[in-house]
């Protein structure tokens, strides 16, 4: 977007300082890219695509004084992409 708005120069230039929003979309639903080994892209309304983690925090505590009292969070729920995972 930089590139064809302000031409091969660097920083921000006037034309990209008063950009209106509907010309960041339009280069939004034209951008894909790989995160973290995921894909990410963005949809008609330039929402990424759903992903959440539903978490259970473990603990369990021991009647002795020796450190053995332990803790966890356990994943419940995992959705990347939209896909159950």
């Amino acid at each position: 977007m930089h590139e064809q708005v302000c031409e091969p120069r660097a920083g921000l230039c006037g034309k990209m300082a008063s950009l209106d929003g509907g010309m960041f979309l339009e280069f939004l639903h034209n951008v894909s890219f790989k995160y973290d080994g995921e894909d990410v892209f963005f949809d008609e309304n330039g929402d990424p695509p759903p992903r959440s983690v539903i978490v259970k925090y473990v603990a369990r505590y021991s009647d002795h004084d020796d450190d053995s009292d332990w803790q966890s969070l356990i994943t419940i729920h995992a959705v990347t992409n939209g896909n159950l995972v």
